[in-house]
């Protein structure tokens, strides 16, 4: 247990010197790479996620396909760069995804935020374009927070109905408000994908 404390993502020498044990066929060995980089790649995920059940999603994910492809990479002091392109694709890949799905499920907002961070993450790894950026803080804070809690933490209008002290038809029909003026707001700045928000 002591060696794990060896093991820095800090340190490129070491890392590729673990990846090699690990390219050898000392499986064992993963566990220090993933203990070693499971912070800096979840940090990394949570910028450009949209919920933290997708940030733990892709986390798994990406060290699963990082083991499976880890013959691969060339041990030249790049194998955080390395990893982190394996998160990258994993997200983008998972959104991608959830897009769609969730626009074939109705949740057109949803389905507009992830589509959003993907085409973000693919361009420029921003999370989410400044239009939407600058329409959210056309909303007030109550409501921005509750858009936060329903389509990014994906909390139940239920549970939101009883922690407001409110009814769910109130949740509901301030949840339509929200994004009937996110729409129109994302409309006249050229948004394409606000067409689709009910």
């Amino acid at each position: 247990m002591a060696a794990t404390a060896l093991l820095s993502s800090d340190d490129p020498a070491a890392v590729d010197l673990v990846v090699r044990r690990i390219q050898a066929g000392e499986r064992e060995a993963f566990r220090l790479v993933f203990l070693a980089f499971e912070r800096p790649i979840r940090c990394y995920l949570s910028a450009h996620a949209t919920s933290a059940e997708l940030v733990d999603e892709v986390l798994q994910a990406t060290f699963v396909a990082a083991y499976e492809a880890i013959r691969t990479y060339e041990p030249r002091g790049s194998f955080a760069a390395w990893l982190r392109g394996v998160a990258r694709i994993r997200l983008l890949k998972e959104l991608r995804a959830r897009a769609r799905l969730n626009h074939l499920d109705g949740d057109a907002l949803e389905a507009t935020l992830a589509a959003a961070a993907a085409e973000r993450l693919a361009k420029t790894g921003e999370r989410q374009p400044p239009e939407l950026d600058r329409c959210l803080q056309q909303l007030t804070p109550r409501v921005r927070d509750l858009l936060q809690r329903r389509y990014v933490d994906q909390t139940p209008v239920k549970v939101l109905a009883v922690e407001l002290a409110h009814t769910e038809t109130w949740v509901s029909v301030t949840l339509h408000r929200a994004r009937a003026t996110l729409r129109e707001c994302l409309q006249r700045l050229g948004i394409s994908q606000a067409e689709s928000i009910p």
